[in-house]
Parts: C-alpha cells; structure tokens; sequence
C-alpha cells in the first residue's frame, strides 16, 4: 500500500509540474505570438507609410514634371508668337525699304550714304558700286559732281552699276581693294539687333 501510495504521488507531482510546464509553454507562446503580431502590425504600418510616402513622392514628381513641361510649352509658343510678330514688323519694313527707293528723297539718301562712306576712305583712286535697279533712279552727274568736290580721281567709268539688289552705295579702294559697303542692306542689318530690342521692349515687356 505505501508503494502504491508513493507511485500515486509521483504521477501526481508529474502532472502538476508537467501541467505547470504546460501552462508556461502555452504562455510563452501567447507572449511570442502577440510579440509577433505587434511586430507584424508595426512593420505593415511601416511598410503602409512607406508605400504611401512612396506615392505622394511620385506624384508630387509627376506633378512637377506636368508643369515644367507645361511651362516649357507655354513658353515655346509664346516665344513662336514673339518671333511671328518681330518676322512680320521685319518684313514690313523692308518692304517700306524698297518703296521708299521708288521715292524722289532716295537720290538725297544715297549722296547721305555715299558722303559716310566716303569719309573712311584715305585713298583717291576708288571705284563706285550701284545697285543695278537705281539706274534710271539716281543722277549720275551729281555723283560723280559730288566725288570731284571731295577731291577723288574719277570718272564715269570708275561708277558701275551690279545686279545686288541691295540698293545705297559701296565704295571700293583701287589700290588696298578695300570694299566699304553702305548699302540698304548693310544698314539694316546693322540696325537690326538694335531694333529687334526695341521691337521686344515695347511689345513684349512684362
């Protein structure tokens, strides 16, 4: 009977401490698994952020790249509308150029452009260039009057007339063969940037 007994007690001491151990096993693994969750729920809020910051990053990139290339088209069509504009006044005024050369005053212009171009010539010996189409347009004698006065060594022949269309006058050094051009077109040309900003300034300034 006493062995009985003890054998009883054992198993019963068994099954306690094997029921304690159980019990602190089945805690362990409910602290291991709420750990867990909460890990779990802590990266899936990191990992939300993330990919929501993520987002709000490529859409404020897109948005960004939307309104640069807006910006840049805008722009590029009005800089087309500016230069559309400058071509026309540009056009414009050449075409006033060539009409003022049908005028009676384009005579007086030409002796203006061809005194200016004569004061930077250190030579007498010049021939004198005209634009083929002012032929039946200019005096030929109050030229070449004009060139006599200022003391060069010309004649008729030294007053040629070429097919450049460009109108006013170029004068040329026999000797250094230097070519002082003050045509219509070489005084547009030089005029032409200034105009442009003038152009610009007064149409296009914000």
């Amino acid at each position: 009977m006493e062995v009985y007994g003890n054998i009883k007690n054992i198993l019963k001491s068994l099954e306690k401490e094997t029921s304690e151990k159980i019990d602190h096993l089945k805690e362990q693994v409910g602290r291991y698994r709420e750990e867990r969750l909460q890990k779990a729920e802590r990266e899936s809020v990191i990992h939300t952020r993330r990919i929501v910051k993520e987002a709000q990053d490529k859409k404020e990139d897109l948005k960004k790249r939307i309104f640069s290339s807006l910006t840049l088209e805008i722009n590029r069509i009005h800089l087309k509308k500016q230069q559309k504009i400058t071509d026309m006044i540009m056009d414009e005024l050449k075409k006033k150029i060539d009409l003022f050369k049908n005028e009676k005053k384009y005579q007086d212009l030409v002796m203006d452009l061809l005194q200016e171009a004569l004061q930077g010539i250190d030579e007498k010996q010049i021939k004198i260039i005209l634009d083929k189409k002012d032929r039946e347009k200019l005096d030929i004698k109050k030229i070449s009057g004009l060139l006599k006065e200022k003391g060069f060594d010309i004649s008729d022949r030294d007053i040629e007339f070429e097919d450049h269309g460009q109108g006013g006058v170029m004068v040329k050094c026999k000797n250094k063969g230097l070519m002082y051009n003050n045509t219509l077109k070489s005084r547009f040309n030089r005029m032409k940037e200034e105009f442009l900003i003038l152009v610009h300034e007064t149409l296009f300034k914000k």
